[in-house]
Parts: C-alpha cells; sequence; structure tokens
C-alpha cells in the first residue's frame, strides 16, 4: 500500500479487520516519524495516502477474483493451508492461477 497498490485485508471478522488496520496505522506512525522527522506533516499525508489504499473485507471470495496476488498469513498448518487455497481457487482469476 505504501507503494501505491491497492490492498484488501481478508479476515474472519470486521473486530479482526479493525484491530489489523489499527496496527498498520500505529507502525506507519512509527516509519513517518523517523522517515519524515523533517517534515511531518509529509509523515501524516504518507500515512493517510497508504491507509487509504487499504480496505478491508470478511469476504474473499468477493476479492479474489479481481487480485493480482494473494498472501496468505493463516496458521502455520499445511492442511489448513490447502484448504484455504482451494476454496480460493475457485473464485480467482485465470491470470492468477498459472503464475
Amino acid at each position: 500500500a505504501a507503494t501505491g497498490h491497492t490492498v484488501v485485508l481478508v479476515d474472519q471478522t470486521e473486530d479482526i479487520l479493525a484491530k489489523s488496520k489499527k496496527g498498520i496505522e500505529e507502525s506507519l506512525r512509527k516509519v513517518a516519524k523517523k522517515k519524515f522527522a523533517e517534515n511531518p506533516k509529509a509523515g501524516d499525508e504518507f500515512v493517510e495516502k497508504t491507509l487509504s489504499s487499504i480496505t478491508t473485507s470478511t469476504d474473499a471470495a468477493s476479492v479474489v477474483h479481481s487480485a493480482d496476488l494473494v498472501v496468505e498469513a493463516i496458521v502455520e498448518n499445511l492442511k489448513v493451508k490447502n484448504e484455504l487455497f482451494k476454496r480460493l481457487d475457485k473464485f480467482a482469476a485465470e491470470s492468477l492461477k498459472h503464475q
């Protein structure tokens, strides 16, 4: 998101997503404080612009069809990961399936 890409966070509940986005904002503010120490206004703009590129959803199927890249951050359990990708594969764009 910080490089201008559109990012969609997907998780099971809106509460989890809100906490995740808050954590991202806190991290961005730390980065901005260091990166833009001489220009706090530019730092605030960086944070706001980056956050505006991040949306959230609890419905992976509704967003994966338009994704160029899917990055999973699910529990480290191969069976669970395989099940997730089988579900996502049903909805993914053909171009994503062949990368």
